[in-house]
């Protein structure tokens, strides 16, 4: 799909300079599908800052509308390549994170010279140019028609949300109508409706996200559907509690001793034995510790201590590789790791 959608967006390249221009971002009409966006490269974010809403953008497809927070774990976001490393020949190849407008919006004039906006969002195509003219409705608030009514949102006991959404009354009997809610570019949830507008519920939402919703009509005589998208609602904030280190992880990097290291080669392998410290008031309810051993090509050995000290064996090693050893100190419930470095091996 991803792979379509880029060459999709190559496309919009060439058809932009035929369009009306918008400072950062703009719209590129799309008759019969969903409108596609350019945005000029300087929208690329090098470090994204908190409380800042970003589009995570997965080879020219906008995958998620990220509302930033360094301290989370900034839902599906896994990695990104920075302003500075991004150009407009590798854009479709990568992912990255780009600057939005606050309202989600982007205001155009259509082809027909009718004023509009749209909204960005999940799932969206995204081209990228060297740079774009300013816009001279940017300013204007430009209202977007909301064709599925977001009733409320709601936090489940799991820290989980839901939204409640009452469709559009369908009086068509050669129609249908689904309403979609999009959490990220490639998942979604489709729900056809009885054509009234009976509230439906879509639980197991992440909280304090952004979601698409959007409402798909079909004409089944002609098999053809229209697409209906709104601009992106953030779920309830669950204030899922940060759970906090049962340690001090400052505190044990600053006193407890690297694992020291005396190794002893036969032929071709190698052994060694790990000597490490004790770990003061080592709680095995709260913690877990480890000699962590790193070889070649990240591969890993793990061996278990407990808070007092001692030594451990390693061996059949190969004698020419070089391994790192290391304490891990973890913590059960935050899952926060301390790593105390030691000599190689």
């Amino acid at each position: 799909m991803f792979k379509l959608k880029s060459i999709i967006a190559s496309g919009l390249i060439a058809l932009f300079s035929a369009l009306p221009v918008q400072a950062h971002w703009s719209v590129v009409e799309r008759q019969g599908q969903n409108n596609a966006f350019v945005m000029s490269i300087d929208e690329a974010v090098e470090t994204p800052q908190d409380n800042k809403t970003y589009a995570y953008i997965e080879y020219g497809v906008v995958a998620k509308i990220v509302l930033w927070n360094a301290n989370s774990h900034n839902s599906y976001i896994t990695q990104y390549v920075p302003a500075s490393s991004l150009s407009i020949d590798t854009f479709r190849d990568v992912t990255f994170l780009a600057e939005v407008p606050q309202t989600l919006k982007v205001n155009y004039t259509s082809v027909s010279g009718e004023v509009k906006a749209d909204a960005i969002n999940q799932g969206d195509i995204v081209a990228v140019v060297e740079s774009l003219d300013p816009n001279p409705l940017a300013n204007q608030d430009i209202a977007i028609a909301t064709t599925t009514q977001v009733v409320s949102t709601s936090i489940n006991s799991d820290y989980s949300t839901s939204i409640t959404l009452a469709p559009p009354v369908n009086t068509n009997s050669n129609q249908t109508v689904e309403v979609q809610v999009i959490t990220n570019g490639i998942s979604f949830t489709s729900i056809a409706t009885d054509n009234t507008s009976n509230p439906i519920t879509i639980n197991n939402l992440p909280s304090n996200e952004y979601v698409t919703v959007q409402t798909v009509v079909r004409d089944t005589t002609t098999g053809q559907s229209m697409t209906h998208q709104q601009v992106p609602v953030i779920t309830a904030d669950a204030n899922v509690p940060v759970l906090v280190n049962a340690r001090d992880s400052v505190q044990d990097k600053a006193t407890i001793s690297a694992p020291e290291v005396q190794s002893v080669i036969n032929g071709d392998a190698k052994s060694g034995t790990i000597s490490f410290a004790p770990i003061a008031n080592f709680d095995s309810s709260t913690t877990v510790a480890s000699i962590m051993v790193v070889g070649p090509n990240g591969s890993t050995t793990y061996i278990g201590i407990d808070g007092n000290g001692g030594t451990v064996n390693v061996s059949d090693l190969s004698a020419t590789a070089n391994y790192t050893v290391k304490m891990v100190i973890r913590d059960i419930n935050s899952g926060e790791e301390t790593i105390i470095n030691g000599a190689g091996l």
